[in-house]
């Protein structure tokens, strides 16, 4: 294979890894959480707060699970909101929310595959 095609490919796998957070950190565990706060929490109809305890680290960023402020108050089960599952935030800062139509592991490690 010629250096020049090496060289290319090497620089299209830095772009690729970069544009997921693998080239550096740009994000912590702690900025992560209040970057879904900021980003994707604000303006919501219904008071979400983030379930820190619950931040896993992962090898793109990190698994943020929300619940309703009421549902952390009470722990009734009444209170939870169907359709809010975990949210993946990469270590670039994007933030993509898992689908709740598998367990949030299986939703985890399909999003992961997603960026290999």
């Amino acid at each position: 294979m010629p250096t020049f095609v090496k060289a290319l490919a090497s620089c299209v796998l830095l772009l690729l890894l970069g544009s997921h957070g693998l080239a550096k950190d740009l994000l912590t565990s702690t900025e992560a959480e209040e970057r879904v706060v900021t980003s994707y929490l604000e303006g919501e109809a219904i008071d979400l707060r983030v379930r820190r305890e619950l931040t896993i680290e992962r090898p793109y960023g990190w698994v943020v699970y929300v619940a309703p402020a009421r549902f952390l108050e009470t722990g009734d089960e009444k209170d939870l909101v169907p359709g809010i599952g975990p949210l993946y935030v990469l270590k670039n800062g994007t933030i993509t929310p898992l689908p709740t139509y598998l367990p949030p592991d299986a939703s985890i490690e399909l999003f992961e595959k997603s960026l290999k």
